[in-house]
């Protein structure tokens, strides 16, 4: 519910970095800053902050995956065999 919420005043809002047209063809040129170029250099830091966690939590759940696969093969023997398997 919060969704369709929260999408009607963005649809509705005439305020954001696309609401005002770029260019020559644009009559009158927007405002310095609602530029797009000024806009996406605003935003750079927030997106790098948002890779920089993705990429944080992507090894901690691979190492977690491949130990608990280890753990959870009880014979020793199909340990070794996976892991040359793996090496070929």
């Amino acid at each position: 519910m919060a969704i369709p919420i929260g999408i009607i005043p963005g649809v509705l809002s005439p305020i954001g970095p696309t609401s005002v047209p770029e260019g020559p063809a644009s009559p009158h040129p927007p405002p310095p800053w609602l530029g797009r170029a000024m806009w996406a250099e605003a935003m750079k830091p927030l997106g790098n902050s948002f890779i920089e966690t993705i990429e944080m939590a992507i090894a901690p759940i691979v190492f977690r995956t491949i130990v608990r696969g280890i753990a959870s093969m009880r014979d020793m023997e199909k340990v070794g065999r996976a892991g040359l398997k793996w090496r070929a």
